[in-house]
């Protein structure tokens, strides 16, 4: 009955508005405080040179140059190219966005060994997303996504939103293509600016206001508050896309799509996931492999 109950709850506050957002994980966090402990009991010391997620910003964009000694792109970049590479071949499968093709990377695929895993584990990584979050995250999805040139009216992921699952999370992005303004990048304004506009238009997760216009964003925030999220090859970025209004995949004529790798990171307490966590997390058979550390584990989904 109490899992039936947390079940529910989570699935109804989740697109209400911010204060009812923040009671829900509240409460949801008191039914998971031994896990919630046990993750924020194992943060990792925080390592000087390397830069983090500003908690005031919600965003952090990294060169190759500023992450080269501390991790690498290029295996999963080499990896993204070949799957879109094959799925174009045959024919992509849409997916439920017409301007976004969500599913060339498929979840039950991806073995221990994966270079997706490897990247995902990487200590500088959950270094940096842990020290956002205050705790050691959920890897909740890994992605391949593919922005193909597709000019019809804006709509879904390609208007200013802020994403359901939970109050705080941090999606890592990888480009593996050059991204440039016709590209569609990933456009966002900085967690702070997006909390003030929440307030002042009374805003909802719910699917009927999750969408924001340009337009109400024209009047409430300047050009210097929007965040375009262009760079080269390998360019990596993290946001909280809970808190940060964004969009993406606006892809404009003479380009040729854009291709980028996702990754995100959440809590054992999200909306969406159920009292008995583990049962929704995709990942969750690979952390029984010896290989993982304990905090790997707890990234994959084990004790949750």
């Amino acid at each position: 009955m109490i899992a039936n109950l947390y079940n529910k709850f989570g699935l109804y506050v989740k697109n209400k508005n911010e204060s009812m957002r923040n009671l829900g994980i509240f409460i949801r966090k008191i039914f998971k405080f031994k896990q919630y402990m046990d993750r924020k009991s194992k943060l990792y010391p925080n390592q000087q040179k390397i830069p983090y997620i500003n908690q005031e910003r919600g965003v952090l964009t990294l060169p190759r140059a500023e992450y080269q000694a501390y991790f690498q792109t290029e295996p999963i970049i080499s990896a993204a190219i070949d799957l879109k590479d094959k799925a174009e071949n045959a024919g992509f499968q849409q997916s439920q966005k017409n301007h976004l093709i969500t599913n060339l990377l498929p979840l039950d695929t991806i073995e221990d060994n994966s270079p997706f895993i490897d990247f995902a584990l990487n200590d500088t990584i959950l270094n940096m997303v842990s020290s956002y979050l205050g705790f050691i995250p959920l890897l909740s999805y890994i992605g391949v996504w593919y922005s193909p040139p597709v000019l019809k009216k804006y709509d879904s992921s390609q208007l200013f939103h802020c994403d359901q699952i939970d109050n705080k999370q941090v999606k890592v992005f990888i480009n593996c293509t050059d991204v440039t303004d016709k590209d569609g990048p990933l456009t966002c304004l900085t967690a702070d600016v997006s909390k003030s506009i929440r307030k002042k238009i009374n805003y909802e997760w719910s699917d009927q206001r999750q969408m924001v216009s340009d337009h109400l964003i024209d009047q409430l925030v300047s050009n210097n508050n929007i965040n375009v999220l262009t760079g080269e090859k390998g360019t990596v970025s993290m946001v909280d896309t809970s808190s940060c209004f964004h969009f993406g995949s606006r892809v404009k004529n003479g380009s040729k799509g854009r291709l980028m790798i996702v990754f995100q990171y959440i809590s054992p307490y999200a909306f969406t996931l159920p009292f008995k966590t583990n049962q929704e997390l995709p990942l969750k058979w690979i952390a029984s492999h010896n290989r993982f550390s304990k905090i790997e584990r707890l990234v994959l989904g084990h004790g949750s």
